[in-house]
């Protein structure tokens, strides 16, 4: 539940910053952004371009 809160429950901005400080982590560590996607689908997929858009930050 600690992911659901930190992607599915932010605003905008706080989103995204999750998404950057969970999708830089290891997988290890309990992040990565396959766990980011992972946790979009499952729990909040009506936020997918959102979370999609703060995930391009890592293709540049």
């Amino acid at each position: 539940m600690w992911m659901k809160e930190r992607i599915c429950e932010q605003d905008s901005v706080g989103l995204g910053i999750a998404v950057r400080s969970i999708g830089g982590s290891t997988v290890a560590s309990g992040g990565g952004i396959e766990v980011v996607r992972l946790t979009n689908a499952y729990f909040c997929p009506n936020k997918t371009q959102e979370v999609e858009a703060a995930l391009d930050y890592f293709d540049q």
